[in-house]
Order: C-alpha cells, then sequence, then structure tokens
C-alpha cells in the first residue's frame, strides 16, 4: 500500500494556536503508516524545533527578502516535480 503524501505549509513566524494545533495533529499522524508527513514553514522557530523534536521532516523556506512569486517557486521546488 503507498502512503499518502501530506505537506503541510504554515508562516511558522510565531508559537500560537495554528502553529500547536500542527504539532498535535502531526504528532498522531507521524505514526500512521498510511501517511507520508512533512512540512514547509516560511520562517525558522519554534515551532520548527518542535517538529524536528518529533521527527517531522521539515523543510524552512524563508520568505524575508523575497517576492511573492519568489516564495511561490521556492516552495513548488521544495515540492518537487
Amino acid at each position: 500500500m503507498s502512503r499518502v503524501a501530506v505537506v503541510h505549509i504554515i508562516s511558522g513566524d510565531l508559537w500560537a494556536g495554528p502553529e500547536n494545533q500542527l504539532v498535535t495533529l502531526l504528532s498522531a499522524l507521524r505514526h500512521d503508516e498510511r501517511f507520508a508527513v512533512r512540512v514547509i514553514t516560511l520562517n525558522d522557530g519554534v515551532l520548527v524545533e518542535r517538529l524536528r523534536q518529533l521527527g517531522v521532516p521539515v523543510a524552512v523556506i524563508a520568505e524575508a527578502g523575497r517576492s511573492f512569486f519568489a516564495l511561490v517557486r521556492a516552495v513548488a521546488a521544495e515540492l518537487g516535480p
């Protein structure tokens, strides 16, 4: 059985409700063999640290200094073909 790829894209610059919810969700999903989870964040910080502690693959694509279109291209490149 192939695993369903689940990629969450989140700003991640704060530690608040959405970030906490994502950690809670992925702490459960990472044990479910049906899913291959990973996260793309647009900022480094507490969220990245907590996800890495859980063993969730995280890519940080810094949004600072990038135009919207450059950011979209970088995220698309991280997602692959």
